[in-house]
């Protein structure tokens, strides 16, 4: 009890220095703990659904004459039932599911809800692994009308009520079902996306599509990526793959022999693979571990330093324990419960802090805390506290032991700081590793989020309604809105697909279909490269990717004129114009280029595509409104193409924020740390900055002494770190085809800011020292 007592006297009667370690320990504890349970989150995929070791998804690769899809996650609508059916001994169950989006219901007893929503069939909870609540699924599921809710939706929707019974009109008011039962909500950490309300395939209309059927019509269509995501659960995992995968294709050639044109080869691939095998989530998980670690370090060095910095005033205090029978365990323990307190405090600082900022905090990094900070990840906090503390402990114990007792009688001070030098040489050097790394890395995905797409989502509002007769004049009517188009789809939602022949109805390539409007081109801001706007049925624009894929060169006459004659499905189709390409699905950061044809229309469909006039906002509201007293709340939806664009680029827009917040806090510990680092080489120096100034030096002289040492240790630590930083982040460019303009430049800058940090902290420090009365310092000697 008397060390603990000695241990909280020490931290009470130098305040100061203790809420400082405390703040740097915070900050530190923080990042890094964020980091570390980012990367297990992700890393934990799927692990929330139950028996996930023996669930696997379905994935095939489609081939024609002259194209191959590589392996998709869409599949042949009846290839579960099959495969459930044909290997009973294998095969525990199997399921089909579509995944509807999150508007594909509106309505709730005239409430407009909005939700992520998937079709499934009766064995989809048997074959997930989803805990049920509440209902009969396996029964429930075959039925038209069933519907099941997720437990996050009672509450939020439903306040906590017990739904079963209540109606639910969906497809904008076209169906109405009946909730059957709840399933327990999934964390945001799998591969379902999280559903909120599951319909039954009998009952949706995408029933017609075939989901379990093989015939022709629908195998052209799947060939077009425009399938089912299908999951099947195996009775032992222990089986070979190679054999799975052949009895799994002999199936298939059952159903849908190859034809000299096309086939297709389906791959089972373990749940848990499809997002620890994805190169994207590797090289995340890598940039942030490598962050997170040398944040840990950084930290801990930072608090070794300052702690050995004050070792000059220390010296009496720990003679004295010397003197009154303290051994080297007993000055060891002290200062590691000096270091466990102050790390204790700073993590309750920590989480004080994530409390007050827990709303914006989520709304920056895109997930709950709660979500984050698991039970099962607890673990995690243990291991970075025990790990912080034990180096933090581990270097300057064996140094403060080895004071001797006669440091009461005499001043100690070590003449050569070496050891203290290199501690803050590796730390400078760390932090302009993660610097640079944090710099060039949120330049890039800064770069990604504002590249030029092709078109220009500002203002562009997609709607759908089922009541479309008369609703182009209407809404061009409207003082607030600039022009209006006919379009099923968008760039950011995406289009269906059509297969490309030719001229002897063979397949070339798959390509993205639009029916649509010719002012679309004008709303959307799309550069038409040649030729002209189509005017009637039968004519078409395509982009350069489908000229490309189709076989013309851009100096072909047909290409310069962007006049020629395609086949779409058999049916012949004139092309009057070429715009140039635009990014499709956010492909075009990777590289992607789709193709797409979109043929002219002039009929009044259920999709358009409206352009509002500033102030947006304001607009869009005044549009909302106007729809709901003109159609009612029920058969129509409207969505931001600039919001849908956002939504999709949320997950770099938050690797974004955890970044910039890694870049403050690797500032805020440097500049801690040197301030330990310079007030002990002050004070030590303090007599001959004073002897210095009496001889005539002037403040400056004295501010550059100081300051030299200081950088001449700083500017080489500070390039080994952006060496190293430049050297590990080539790799990770290698996933982009495009990169951010005089990206290079950015390297040298975070070279710059890390020694201007340094310097501009020294300066600040020794100023106040450099104008004292030098009889301040010596009157004491």
């Amino acid at each position: 009890m008397k060390l603990i007592y000695y241990s909280l006297t020490t931290l009470w009667h130098n305040k100061a220095t203790t809420a400082i370690k405390v703040v740097s320990f915070a900050l530190g504890l923080g990042i890094c703990i964020i980091l570390f349970t980012r990367i297990a989150y992700d890393l934990s995929y799927d692990t929330c659904l139950n028996g996930y070791e023996n669930l696997y998804q379905l994935k095939t690769d489609y081939k024609t004459a002259s194209n191959e899809s590589g392996q998709i996650a869409e599949c042949y609508g009846g290839l579960s039932g099959a495969l459930l059916e044909e290997l009973p001994d294998i095969v525990e169950s199997a399921t089909t599911v579509r995944d509807l989006g999150e508007d594909s219901f509106s309505t709730l007893d005239g409430e407009r809800i909005h939700g992520q929503s998937l079709a499934v069939d009766s064995m989809f909870f048997a074959t997930m692994g989803i805990e049920v609540l509440s209902g009969n699924p396996s029964l429930d599921m075959q039925q038209p009308g069933a519907i099941y809710v997720s437990s996050q939706f009672v509450n939020d929707f439903m306040h906590g009520e017990n739904p079963v019974g209540r109606k639910l009109s969906f497809f904008d008011g076209e169906q109405e079902g009946t909730i059957k039962g709840i399933f327990k909500s999934l964390p945001s950490n799998n591969s379902l996306n999280s559903p909120d309300i599951l319909f039954t395939l009998p009952q949706t209309r995408l029933g017609i599509w075939g989901y379990d059927r093989w015939d022709n019509q629908n195998r052209r269509m799947e060939i077009t990526g425009n399938g089912w995501h299908s999951y099947m659960r195996l009775k032992d995992n222990d089986i070979d793959p190679k054999h799975l995968h052949r009895l799994i294709n002999r199936v298939l050639v059952n159903h849908a022999p190859p034809t000299d044109d096309s086939s297709a080869e389906i791959f089972a691939i373990p749940i848990r693979k499809i997002t620890l095998d994805d190169p994207n989530v590797r090289r995340l998980v890598f940039v942030m571990g490598a962050i997170a670690l040398a944040i840990m370090l950084i930290t801990a060095l930072n608090y070794v330093l300052m702690s050995i910095s004050s070792l000059s005033k220390r010296t009496k205090g720990i003679g004295v324990h010397k003197c009154c029978g303290a051994g080297d365990a007993a000055i060891g323990s002290m200062f590691f419960i000096e270091t466990f307190v102050t790390i204790i405090i700073a993590l309750l600082l920590m989480l004080v802090i994530l409390f007050i900022a827990s709303e914006p905090l989520e709304s920056k990094i895109g997930i709950t805390l709660n979500d984050l900070f698991s039970a099962g990840r607890a673990w995690i906090i243990v291991a970075v506290v025990a790990v912080i503390t034990a180096i933090g402990v581990m270097i300057p114990v064996p140094i403060f032991t080895r004071i001797p007792v006669t440091s009461i009688f005499r001043r100690f001070s070590r003449n050569n700081p070496g050891w203290k030098r290199a501690l803050l040489f590796v730390e400078i050097a760390a932090v302009a590793l993660i610097f640079a790394w944090l710099c060039v890395t949120t330049v890039q995905y800064i770069h990604i989020c504002n590249i030029d797409k092709g078109y220009n989502p500002d203002r562009l509002v997609m709607m759908q309604t089922n009541q479309p007769e008369g609703m182009m004049s209407h809404l061009n009517n409207l003082p607030y809105v600039e022009g209006t188009a006919i379009s099923f789809g968008s760039p950011i939602a995406q289009y269906p697909s059509r297969t490309v022949m030719d001229d002897s109805r063979n397949p070339i390539f798959s390509s993205r279909y639009d029916m649509c409007s010719p002012n679309i081109v004008e709303l959307a801001e799309m550069q038409l490269k040649s030729g002209s706007l189509p005017q009637r049925d039968g004519e078409a624009l395509v982009n350069e990717e489908f000229v490309r894929q189709y076989g013309l060169r851009d100096d072909s006459p047909e290409a310069m004129s962007g006049r020629f004659t395609v086949f779409l499905q058999n049916s012949p189709v004139n092309v009057t114009g070429i715009v140039k390409d635009f990014d499709i699905g956010g492909n075009r950061i990777h590289g992607i280029s789709e193709p797409i044809i979109m043929t002219y229309t002039n009929e009044s469909p259920a999709w358009f595509l409206i352009k509002l006039k500033e102030p947006f906002r304001k607009n869009f509201n005044a549009l909302n409104k106007n729809l709901a007293e003109s159609l009612g709340n029920d058969g129509w939806f409207t969505s931001s193409v600039k919001e849908l664009e956002d939504a999709k680029n949320a997950p770099v827009r938050n690797i974004i924020t955890i970044y910039c917040i890694a870049l403050a806090v690797c500032i805020i510990i440097t500049v801690i740390g040197l301030v330990g680092f310079i007030g002990d080489d002050i004070y030590r120096r303090s007599k001959e900055i004073a002897v210095r100034k009496i001889n005539g030096a002037s403040s400056r002289q004295i501010i550059e002494l100081l300051c030299r040492d200081l950088m001449m240790m700083s500017v080489p630590a500070t390039l080994i770190g952006t060496v190293v930083a430049w050297l590990s982040l080539r790799e990770w460019f290698m996933q982009y085809t495009i990169v951010a303009p005089y990206i290079g430049v950015w390297y040298p800058v975070s070279a710059v800011t890390v020694l201007l940090a340094v310097t501009v902290t020294a300066i600040l420090l020794t100023r106040r020292v450099a104008l004292e009365n030098p009889v301040e310092s010596l009157k004491s000697e």
